[in-house]
């Protein structure tokens, strides 16, 4: 019996996936399981913390604030403290991560969760990085009160912005939307509290330390600046 040719039989389209195609992904699970842990934290923050949490938001923008929680707590290092900056770094890596994926930056051959969690240590890595970087300025200068303060407002400002980066950068996981709609403004907030930061920063060493220019400049540079711009020139380099 002759049979009839295949009704695709050299047709112009190719075969886009050799195998079956399912239904779910099966690989995205960890992506599940981080956003659950962030909602347990979310909950446990808001039920047992939501007055500091308020405090802590005033504290970013309101320097009157802010003097009084300078005055008021002693010991910067709690766990709700330790939480809200977890949430912070898992913040900029899952950033960092929407975006190498996006763009496809570096360690384009690593699995997702190899990328999060490699850009996860790097920002905790950081982290401890400036934390020796202020204690060892503090040795070696007269000016321990003010790089104090300055440590501080870091502390404030991340754990203010960690709640605010995290949901627009893990909704783009679990809703079909272009995932830029929310990559960008997560970006936007990212800029502005790193601004402040640095204004902060300028104001703390100017003003208030009466620390020289150049001596202020290099302290951002190295400890502020530089690992972003590697970071933009990265991105630049790819697009």
């Amino acid at each position: 019996m002759n049979y009839p040719e295949h009704v695709f039989n050299n047709h112009l389209l190719e075969i886009s996936n050799k195998g079956p195609i399912y239904l779910f992904d099966y690989h995205s699970a960890w992506q599940s399981i981080l956003l659950v842990l962030c909602l347990i934290s979310f909950v446990y923050l808001k039920n047992t913390e939501s007055n500091r949490l308020i405090r802590i938001f005033q504290a970013a923008f309101n320097d009157q604030v802010w003097g009084q929680i300078q005055r008021e707590e002693s010991n910067r290092i709690r766990f709700y403290t330790i939480l809200l900056l977890g949430l912070y770094n898992i913040s900029l890596a899952f950033l960092a991560y929407k975006l190498n994926k996006l763009y496809n930056v570096v360690l384009v051959d690593n699995s997702d969760i190899v990328q999060f969690l490699l850009f996860f240590g790097l920002f905790t890595i950081l982290g401890f990085l400036k934390v020796f970087v202020n204690k060892f300025l503090i040795l070696i200068s007269n000016h321990q009160l003010l790089i104090n303060e300055y440590s501080n407002y870091n502390l404030i400002i991340n754990q203010s912005f960690s709640l605010l980066l995290l949901p627009l950068v893990l909704l783009p996981e679990f809703i079909k939307l272009n995932p830029l709609v929310l990559i960008t403004p997560a970006l936007l907030l990212f800029a502005l509290h790193v601004i402040i930061k640095w204004l902060k920063g300028v104001r703390f060493s100017l003003v208030e330390g009466k620390i020289g220019i150049l001596q202020s400049f290099v302290y951002l540079c190295a400890i502020e600046i530089l690992p972003i711009l590697v970071l933009g020139k990265l991105i630049i380099e790819k697009l």
